[in-house]
């Protein structure tokens, strides 16, 4: 069905740096080809079977490109976006031009640099990475404006649309034509910016992951262990792509049940989230209460979760429980922060790990292995700049010799 070569085209783009992976082509009556009759992303979701952590399994390997593409071989083609591919992209929709000139007035013209339009009419406009982390975003910066950066991914051309276009490079910008442009200033800041409340503790608190760490099996099998039936129920309805919640009872019941999913999985990235909720979401029908509405509802439970004691002792747990679980005499998370913190505060940064380290060897009479664990943790946790694996080598040897000394004498 589909004239365009995709492989070559992914191999091109592999060449260029740019990671890629296979997304389920469009049948030839409009459907997505998943199988799923009810499916809200046709022709713009992972092929599951091939890529089962979706665009974080992208690649710049011909070989493996060849074997997704020799399985299917009218897949679509996915760009994952942010560092792995050295880019960002604004993602401009139909209804987003208007918003972009107005921006465009403000604060001057954009650059040449590549663009893509999109199988529904809008634009894809590629910018060069800026070396630090690019947030996703849907119309932070208005009507009509997404970001797509690190962790994200878009659809590329000759990808075929629902609508039975294709997504195109633009004749005047395309990728033989123009180079990539680094981003204007005023644009840097706005998709560089963090928006995070910073709560008031050490640099162990809490804050979204950019990446999954327990499996969406696991996280569904969380949230069905739930002894509230309402969000249970919900989580049911989720999973089964219905109506989250009926009309009339939109705006609370949203609100609680992602702060119940951001509380129960807070070991789940932002964007993983969002795309377990849209097709339930969508579902509602409710123009005032779709995805937009989601994304606000889960900023706010990511602030309030930042700051919980919950989130700080599952940081902290998730730190300390693999280098002291199996240890006698083991402190528990709480403990092991105050021993961290209540260590005297001083200027030079390797007599702090030296007391420390010889803190633990004091205190737990131990092995050498469970200070220089726990100084380790210290060194990521409280340092800044941290020491490096030669300076903490030191310290532990001196740390040792003194304590030794100090108990023989």
């Amino acid at each position: 069905m589909n004239d365009p070569n995709t492989l070559e085209t992914a191999l091109d783009y592999a060449r260029r740096g740019w990671a890629v992976f296979p997304i389920w082509p469009v049948a030839s009556d409009g459907s997505c080809t998943c199988g799923d009759l009810t499916c809200k992303d046709t022709g713009k979701h992972p092929i599951g079977s091939l890529t089962p952590s979706g665009c974080k399994d992208a690649t710049t390997d011909k070989d493996q490109i060849g074997e997704w593409w020799e399985t299917y071989p009218e897949a679509n083609i996915g760009i994952a976006t942010g560092a792995i591919s050295g880019n960002f992209i604004l993602d401009v929709d139909a209804g987003g031009v208007e918003t972009l000139q107005a921006l465009e007035e403000q604060h001057g013209e954009l650059p040449n640099t590549p663009a893509a339009i999109t199988g529904s009419g809008g634009y894809h406009v590629f910018f060069k990475h800026p070396g630090k982390r690019v947030a996703n975003s849907v119309k932070k910066l208005g009507a009509g404006l997404d970001v797509r950066g690190d962790g994200g991914y878009v659809v590329a051309a000759p990808s075929l649309h629902k609508s039975g276009k294709r997504y195109a490079w633009h004749p005047d910008l395309n990728l033989n034509s123009t180079e990539i442009a680094d981003a204007p200033d005023w644009l840097l800041h706005e998709v560089t910016a963090t928006t995070k409340t910073e709560p008031n503790r050490t640099s162990a608190s809490w804050s979204p992951p950019e990446t999954d760490q327990i499996s969406e099996e696991e996280a569904r099998t969380r949230l069905l262990e739930s002894r509230n039936d309402e969000h249970r129920h919900a989580t049911e309805r989720m999973q089964r792509g219905e109506s989250l919640f009926e009309a009339g009872d939109h705006h609370a019941s949203v609100f609680a049940f992602i702060s119940f999913v951001r509380w129960t999985l807070p070991e789940i990235s932002d964007d993983t989230i969002l795309r377990l909720l849209k097709r339930s979401i969508d579902a509602m029908c409710c123009e005032k209460h779709g995805i937009d509405y989601a994304h606000e509802c889960l900023r706010k439970a990511n602030d309030s979760f930042s700051t919980s004691d919950k989130a700080f002792n599952q940081r902290a747990k998730k730190i300390f429980t693999p280098f002291l679980e199996k240890r006698k005499r083991t402190p528990s998370a709480d403990q092991a922060h105050k021993i961290l913190t209540t260590i005297p505060a001083v200027d030079q940064r390797t007599e702090c790990a030296e007391r420390l380290a010889r803190h633990f060897f004091r205190k737990y009479r131990g092995p050498k292995s469970v200070a220089m664990d726990t100084v380790a943790i210290w060194n990521q946790m409280l340092c800044s700049p941290p020491l490096s694996l030669d300076e903490l080598y030191v310290v532990f040897e001196r740390a040792a010799t003194r304590n030794a000394e100090a108990t023989n004498g």
